[in-house]
């Protein structure tokens, strides 16, 4: 009976979290509104930030993958065969929450088969949760789930600019110099036998979508893996590492693969002097950052 009672608790406290977050962030652009909260300040999401569903690419663009013809052009059907489909990796089976990880595919622009239905376009369809931007007694603004979701689920992604290491060190002395949040992304991959190093700058400062407001944790419930949706250029996609219960915040390590970078000087530190406030018992005191 407790646990009944504690369940439907929670599914009022859930409706009441809608209830009183009837704005949409994204404007209409994801098929479940991105609402907002603040029961701490009179403060806003910045009205200058314009939303988009994926990293937005330079004007010159990036190179396009053929696509696949796994479906039937007269419509009989619309989703790809896992076996078959040259999109999906071998390692996809896996899940993307370990390590390490293969090259990620998934269907893109020039692939037949169906936007809507076709399993390999988690992260080009968008996040089907309901999530909701919320305002933090000591962080700023924060994203958190109103739905519970698995392990191993795609929740968003950190869309924004993506730009060259030159313009991003640029943009993160300025931010430095004007105190500024710092919303400069550095995707990083170990590819091929050799391991090398391929990164990824992605700016959401200006534009960005619901993952812009994802905070750091020294103990994280997201990770982010580098998904490529028909184009060379990889989205930083973030998943679900544990089951995570509806109303807690979503979290990634900013020095885990993806990093915020928080210091104007390059140096190869692993921390930067800024104060960590994840909360977590295995917090290490201060916020990660990388040189650019």
């Amino acid at each position: 009976m407790e646990a009944a009672e504690a369940a439907a608790a929670a599914d009022d406290e859930v409706e009441a979290a809608v209830e009183s977050a009837p704005r949409d962030l994204s404007g209409g652009l994801e098929a479940v509104a991105l609402p907002w909260t603040n029961d701490v300040d009179s403060a806003v999401p910045p009205p200058s930030v314009t939303y988009v569903r994926l990293p937005v690419l330079p004007v010159d663009g990036a190179d396009v993958y053929p696509g696949c013809r796994c479906c039937d052009p007269n419509g009989t059907s619309a989703t790809c065969d896992p076996l078959l489909c040259p999109c999906i990796h071998t390692g996809r089976d896996e899940p993307l929450t370990e390590r390490p990880q293969p090259l990620v595919m998934e269907c893109g622009p020039r692939c037949s088969c169906s936007v809507t239905s076709c399993p390999n376009r988690q992260v080009g369809r968008g996040s089907t949760l309901r999530l909701q931007v919320f305002r933090t007694s000591d962080r700023g603004w924060g994203l958190r789930t109103l739905d519970f979701i698995p392990r191993g689920q795609y929740v968003c992604c950190y869309a924004g600019e993506v730009v060259s290491r030159a313009e991003a060190a640029l943009r993160a002395a300025a931010s430095y110099d004007r105190a500024d949040d710092n919303y400069l992304m550095q995707l990083r991959e170990h590819v091929g036998a050799t391991g090398r190093v391929l990164i990824t700058h992605v700016d959401a400062t200006r534009c960005g979508s619901a993952g812009r407001y994802v905070n750091h944790s020294c103990d994280p419930n997201l990770e982010v893996v580098p998904v490529r949706c028909g184009l060379l250029v990889p989205v930083p996609a973030m998943f679900a590492r544990i089951d995570i219960p509806p109303l807690t915040e979503l979290t990634f390590d900013y020095g885990e693969g993806a990093h915020p970078s928080s210091s104007k000087n390059s140096t190869n530190s692993t921390t930067s002097n800024k104060p960590c406030r994840c909360g977590a018992r295995s917090c290490r005191g201060f916020m990660p950052h990388s040189a650019l």
